[in-house]
């Protein structure tokens, strides 16, 4: 089953059943494709495929339509895919999933799965990565506009980026203690956010650890160091960020807060706990 969100990235998602039956080997595959609405999220599409016994379940959008389907799939033997259709789709540039809708059509006839890891955050999963801190102020209001993309994000965080002021945060990572103010705290299973900014560039989505990247400071002096060291993937060098690796994290938020999961933002109070799943969830990808 593709599990298509049709407003993804902007891009028109007409012409996707005619490349499915182009480009995927039917002697292989009986596909079905199902499109998300406002009555029908992916979740939901999701849940009915699980039902109906599909044996590959693809999420033919961004991260949030990957999120909601992998949230389903994880510690279960369903084969999970990713058609990446979105504005930065992180998680497929990592898993080497080609970004050309007919090559990431074509690359399914492969069948070449692996087991990932994902990690628990409360009582939901994220498959790429977790924010608090400047992104996730940014991902909260880039998901009030009514345009999506590389360049509505760029000017949205041009427009927020003077107005931002970093918060202080107690986190225990393991059995440190980080208790000082930060701009970006991010927690990572695999290198990039998406469009190929890598905030963890050591990541390794099947080692067990969850990577930890706090950036304390965030202003026009730094920036542009911190953008090279991000497209570069040398952050890790970096010594405006503080690089670790966890298994299990907690943090205390005093006040509503910006967090998101796999770039879907929302408000989030109290005690947050967050751990890594190793290999929980089988996906098809290159790695």
């Amino acid at each position: 089953m593709f599990v298509v969100n049709p407003i993804s990235g902007g891009l028109n998602k007409r012409k996707l059943p005619e490349l499915i039956a182009k480009n995927l080997n039917r002697e292989l595959f009986a596909p079905e494709l199902f499109y998300t609405s406002l009555k029908l999220n992916a979740r939901e599409i999701t849940l009915k495929a699980i039902e109906e016994k599909f044996d590959i379940i693809i999420a033919a959008g961004g991260d949030g339509t990957m999120n909601q389907v992998a949230q389903c799939l994880i510690n279960s033997d369903i084969i999970m895919g990713i058609l990446p259709l979105g504005s930065g789709n992180g998680l497929a540039r990592h898993l080497q999933i080609p970004l050309q809708i007919k090559k990431a059509i074509a690359f399914i006839n492969r069948l070449n799965t692996v087991k990932i890891d994902t990690i628990k955050v409360n009582d939901q999963y994220s498959v790429n990565c977790i924010g608090i801190g400047f992104d996730a102020f940014i991902a909260y209001h880039f998901s009030k506009l009514p345009h999506r993309g590389l360049k509505t994000y760029i000017t949205t965080t041009i427009k927020h980026f003077k107005n931002y002021h970093r918060q202080y945060y107690k986190i225990k990572i393991d059995t440190e203690i980080f208790e000082d103010k930060a701009a970006i705290v991010t927690f990572a299973n695999s290198t990039q956010w998406g469009n190929n900014f890598h905030i963890a560039s050591t990541a390794d989505i099947t080692d067990g650890k969850i990577d930890v990247t706090i950036i304390k400071h965030l202003n026009y002096r730094n920036i542009l160091q911190l953008a090279y060291r991000l497209i570069s993937k040398t952050i890790h060098k970096s010594k405006q960020a503080i690089t670790l690796k966890a298994e299990e994290i907690e943090i205390q938020l005093d006040e509503n807060t910006p967090m998101h999961i796999d770039g879907e933002p929302m408000l989030t109070k109290g005690l947050v706990k967050i751990q890594i799943e190793p290999h929980s969830l089988n996906i098809l990808c290159d790695l």
